[in-house]
C-alpha cells in the first residue's frame, strides 16, 4: 500500500491527530420527494439548525445545493 510522505515528516501535526478522540455518535441521513422546507420563506435557505432539547438535536441541509436531503445528528454520551 502507497502512503503519503512528508519531508520534513509533520510530526507535531501527527502528534496532535494521534491525541483526537472519538466519541460515540449518531447521524441520519433522510432523503424526502421534495425539499419541503423551501416551501416556507423562512426556511428556504435552511443551512442548520441546533435545537438542545430534542433527541436528535443538530440538523443540517444541503444548501447551498437545492436537495431534499436533511441530516440529522447526535453526538456524546449515550
Amino acid at each position: 500500500m502507497e502512503r503519503v510522505r512528508f519531508t520534513p515528516a509533520l510530526t507535531e501535526i501527527q502528534d496532535a491527530a494521534n491525541r483526537l478522540a472519538m466519541g460515540q455518535v449518531v447521524k441520519v441521513i433522510l432523503r424526502f420527494r421534495d425539499p419541503f422546507w423551501e416551501d416556507s420563506a423562512d426556511l428556504k435557505d435552511l443551512t442548520f439548525v441546533h435545537a438542545v432539547a430534542e433527541t436528535l438535536p443538530t440538523w443540517w441541509s444541503q444548501f447551498p445545493l437545492r436537495a431534499p436531503v436533511l441530516a440529522g445528528w447526535a453526538g456524546g454520551t449515550c
